[in-house]
């Protein structure tokens, strides 16, 4: 039983509960009184003496040689399945003899206490694939057993990668919440706009570096630079088209070979081209977009679902600060909470603005709506996205031009909003978006660092790619 489970239990069985329904120990508890309290004294008897005889304790004795770990999981397969969190700290327990309950109370107990369970099995997933694993959310216990059966008979050692799987956790917690970390200020924007990406692929491979960062073997620099790197892979990829489903898998085999390619001799600066190498050799639905596969399909590429309305809000956000030519006049990231994405061509196409689409010449309003309404020349930001709605340019225009983003300066410079003048907005945003992420290694630098890293591209591509997908979460 959990610490926390057995706090709340304590004062029930004790009976100075003062009542509430908060937990599931305080559920169960009123459940069965209540059905208890329906019945008569010899009924409640008679269930009593049912549980006193059908009710077996077992003790299993174990001799030398016996796997305690082994015999729990047989035992407990009968019975409720076991979180995977559960197995991983009962086996530390069980590994720690002794010395369990004291990492318990100074270790363990503080990953429970201040992260959720769902928190505590994304934390143990982005663990494992940083320790070269592929991170799959059922099994965690393994990839755990495989990195502590070396030290199964040395409590000490356990204790130390305990202590350092609790201790690593503040850097996980730095993925989640950039601004409580003692980065920089531009890692600090680095990992803002990865966590505002959404759900993030690359959990893993971000703690991997910060590890290495808190090891001393990546510096600030290089961190910085492998979150660029990591930030540009995803963005090219949705500004170019192409599905995220991908990216869990790709990530987790970088870090594997990443993880399993650095020595004592590599240094911060190795690691950033080696992981940017291992994105560039990526071809066909794995490939990381050049500048002229972005510029060549952004036009035509729906970039905006509402589901991924947050990734492009990050894009807009980074393309509004690159149209500052000085990177000191540029505006801090935006504030979520009061901006929003707004669409140009408004979602909902209006009698109105069909009339004015049918008087800028545009054939069929219908299909121009349905081709170009969510690609990137019709997308921009604004706090005042539910005034705008399905006003009519000429009002949109006037409302945009009061704004001060830079980003919108463009949709007001002309009369008419027609595929003409999305298709150049795209083609001019799109080439911003390139100045912003970090391009891909092209044919010569790849030549370079293949040659540097002692693989061919082909094999290089073969030996990143390498992951069991079935064990990993997409």
């Amino acid at each position: 039983m959990q610490e926390k489970d057995a706090a709340l239990l304590r004062p029930i069985v004790e009976g100075t509960w003062g009542g509430g329904e908060s937990s599931l120990v305080e559920s169960a508890y009123l459940f069965f009184r209540e059905r208890l309290g329906s019945r008569s004294k010899e009924e409640i008897l008679a269930l009593l003496s049912v549980v006193l005889v059908k009710l077996s304790a077992v003790w299993v004795t174990l001799q030398d040689g016996d796997n305690a770990h082994r015999v729990f999981q047989t035992l407990n397969a009968g019975g409720k399945k076991l979180k995977q969190s559960d197995l991983v700290r009962n086996y530390f327990f069980l590994l720690l003899g002794e010395l369990g309950n004291e990492f318990y109370a100074s270790h363990w107990r503080l990953l429970e206490r201040d992260h959720t369970d769902r928190e505590l099995e994304e934390y143990l997933v982005a663990w494992t694939i940083s320790q070269g694993h592929s991170g799959g959310k059922d099994s965690l216990f393994n990839y755990f057993h495989k990195d502590l059966l070396p030290n199964e008979g040395s409590p000490s050692e356990i204790l130390r990668y305990g202590e350092d799987l609790v201790s690593t956790v503040r850097l996980f917690d730095w993925i989640r919440r950039p601004d409580d970390s003692s980065l920089n200020e531009a890692c600090k924007r680095s990992l803002s706009d990865l966590r505002n990406w959404g759900p993030l692929p690359a959990e893993g491979l971000i703690l991997w570096l910060l590890r290495g960062y808190a090891a001393n073997w990546l510096s600030m620099s290089d961190l910085h630079e492998a979150l660029e790197i990591i930030l540009s892979f995803v963005a090219r990829r949705q500004l170019a088209g192409f599905e995220p489903n991908l990216h869990k898998s790709i990530f987790v085999a970088v870090t594997r070979k990443l993880h399993s390619g650095r020595s004592d001799e590599s240094n911060g600066t190795s690691i950033v081209e080696h992981l940017h190498y291992l994105l560039s050799i990526g071809e066909e639905v794995r490939t990381w977009p050049s500048d002229e596969l972005v510029k060549a399909r952004v036009r035509s590429t729906p970039v905006y679902t509402e589901s991924r309305a947050a990734w492009v809000f990050v894009l807009l956000d980074r393309i509004n600060r690159q149209l500052f030519d000085n990177v000191k006049h540029a505006p801090p990231p935006l504030n979520r909470a009061k901006y929003s994405v707004e669409h140009v061509l408004p979602q909902n196409l209006s009698e109105r603005w069909v009339e004015d689409l049918r008087e800028w010449g545009v054939d069929n309003p219908l299909q121009l709506h349905q081709g170009l309404l969510h690609v990137l020349g019709n997308l921009t930001l604004t706090p005042i996205n539910s005034e705008l709605s399905n006003l009519p340019f000429a009002v949109k225009r006037e409302k945009l031009q009061d704004d001060w983003l830079r980003l919108n300066s463009d949709i007001s410079a002309g009369s008419t909003w027609t595929r003409h003048r999305i298709d150049e907005r795209s083609s001019s945003l799109a080439q911003k978006a390139c100045a912003s992420f970090v391009p891909p290694l092209n044919g010569a630098e790849l030549l370079a660092a293949s040659a540097k890293f002692g693989a061919s591209r082909e094999q290089a591509a073969d030996l990143s790619l390498q992951v069991d997908t079935d064990d990993v979460e997409i």
